[in-house]
């Protein structure tokens, strides 16, 4: 079975797992641009759907999920080879809960 494409495609997102879905968190897109967006997929329907944003832009950021909470750590704001590294390191974590969408 083929699975659905995202909303809007990236590359160097985030990715953890809450409640048998796949919350994909920022990234870039194919035009460079660093994003904010939170896209969510449900292997149960193969349906892809968006989430609040984050505050602060990443790629390469890490994820992880404590009970109903999701965290993005690190990461950059601004597009630049992950080898390089060096324009916008982000050095914070950003918190949301999924209960209430904040």
């Amino acid at each position: 079975m083929e699975k659905q494409n995202l909303i809007t495609g990236v590359a160097f997102a985030a990715s953890t797992v809450l409640n048998g879905e796949v919350y994909i968190i920022g990234g870039a897109t194919s035009n460079k641009e660093v994003s904010a967006k939170v896209q969510v997929y449900n292997p149960k329907d193969n349906t892809i759907s968006e989430f609040k944003e984050i505050k602060n832009a990443r790629m390469a950021a890490g994820a992880a999920t404590i009970g109903q909470d999701l965290y993005i750590i690190g990461g950059q704001s601004k597009y630049d080879p992950i080898t390089n590294a060096k324009l916008g390191v982000l050095d914070s974590v950003e918190m949301f809960s999924t209960n209430a969408q904040t």
